[in-house]
């Protein structure tokens, strides 16, 4: 088995497995002289299996003598993605002065707004590379990186792009075909329902015209809109339109079954307990320790439901349920005992019935839930804490879907005659 070098934990727990001799467990790999690290790249650095970064630091420190701080936040970026570091905070900590000179002399900033503008350009040249921050363990402990403005560099550039008077004016040009698929793709996207839509017609009907209406139409409300094609070509005629529709969503040119869109989305992983009721635009990174079977709930008229229970990093867990049409989509990707990165479902309180632990909420997933695989650079652990109920007390749960933990003890075993 190879592993290279950008692809981080994993080439490093590929280092430590060939050279750590005899491991017992995935914390022993990261534990050397008493002292247990985070990750397998700390854990290969403090056994002395990485050379230091002397390349790197001696290059920042020659470019500190007569280049200006963008530049330094510039190579810096560069550095992190194709140098590889082996340690990339303690580089951070060495030049950071050297790369926040131009924002410290703005008195106006307090030295928190001069550490979060420097990150947030840092974060944007990484961006532009495929990679993010938050890859590279550059956030100081205790320091708020929430007030970053959330916009990737492709979010800033949608947002800059110019609406053309002559478009917003032409809708009104719009022939009677062109007016009932305007009207019809226009009442969907504001009433925020998904749909997919084929305009087909022979060249020089007006197609391309329709394309420029509704999108100068939407980004004149306040929407995004990304304009892509199948080729740069025909990309190039539509305003913003720059990229092909296999760039910008990374899709793959070979499509096989279970194929993905390897698009790389920066986040900020909470907790369960920081997703309270009405919380938007969160991700938790969340392991499934039970799935539920397709049940009936006691409505009148009864719905299809479908029960998961969830814990996150910390060990808090959380009662999550999908209805109908969504869970067929759902029980697809959520398995037992895996790790996903689970974003924006609805949060409500919780049914005592079926409340786990401290967190007083549960989820409810809909087609506004993002369910995304993770990559684990190593297995999950299996959950090894049972919650044990007396078979005196099983009665308590009779009729329902409640969750129990039952382990039976054998006293006596009769031979097999």
């Amino acid at each position: 088995m190879t592993a290279l070098s950008f692809e981080e934990e994993r080439y490093y727990l590929r280092l430590l497995l060939s050279k750590v001799r005899c491991p017992t467990s995935f914390d022993d790999l990261r534990t050397f002289n008493g002292v247990q690290v985070e990750t397998f790249q700390e854990a290969a650095l403090i056994r002395g299996l990485l050379q230091n970064d002397n390349s790197q630091e001696i290059c920042l420190q020659d470019a500190s003598l007569f280049h200006m701080s963008y530049e330094m936040r510039r190579l810096f970026a560069i550095l992190l993605v194709y140098s590889c570091p082996n340690d990339p905070k303690a580089l951070w900590q060495i030049f950071e002065s050297s790369m926040s000179e131009d924002f410290a002399k703005c008195s106006a900033m307090t030295s928190a707004q001069v550490k979060r503008n420097v990150l947030q350009q840092i974060d944007g040249f990484l961006q532009s590379m495929g990679k993010s921050i938050y890859s590279y363990n550059l956030i100081p402990t205790g320091f708020s990186y929430e007030n970053i403005e959330n916009e990737t560099r492709e979010l800033r550039a949608e947002r800059n792009i110019v609406i053309s008077e002559t478009d917003l004016n032409s809708i009104q040009l719009l022939n009677e075909k062109q007016k009932i698929a305007f009207v019809v793709i226009s009442e969907r996207i504001y009433s925020n329902r998904p749909g997919v839509f084929f305009i087909d017609g022979p060249g020089g009907t007006g197609k391309t015209f329709l394309y420029r209406d509704l999108l100068a139409d939407v980004r004149s409300k306040g929407y995004l809109a990304l304009a892509t094609a199948t080729s740069g070509i025909a990309a190039s005629i539509l305003p913003g339109g720059r990229t092909t529709a296999h760039s910008r969503f990374k899709i793959p040119i070979d499509i096989f079954d279970g194929a993905t869109c390897r698009v790389i989305m920066p986040r900020h992983i909470s907790s369960v307990l920081d997703i309270q009721k009405g919380a938007e635009k969160w991700t938790v990174l969340a392991q499934v320790i039970h799935r539920g079977h397709n049940q009936l709930t006691r409505e009148v008229p009864p719905r299809r439901i479908m029960r998961f229970l969830l814990t996150d990093t910390e060990g808090t867990k959380v009662s999550v349920v999908t209805y109908e049409q969504h869970i067929k989509i759902f029980s697809k990707f959520l398995q037992p005992y895996q790790r996903y990165y689970v974003s924006n479902a609805i949060v409500a309180p919780a049914d005592p019935t079926y409340r786990v632990g401290s967190y007083e909420s549960s989820w409810i997933l809909n087609y506004k839930t993002l369910i995304e695989n993770y990559a684990e650079p190593v297995p999950p652990m299996l959950p090894c804490v049972f919650e044990l109920t007396n078979f005196s007390d099983l009665h308590k749960y009779a009729d329902s879907d409640n969750l129990c933990n039952i382990r039976g003890f054998v006293i006596h075993a009769f031979p097999v005659k």
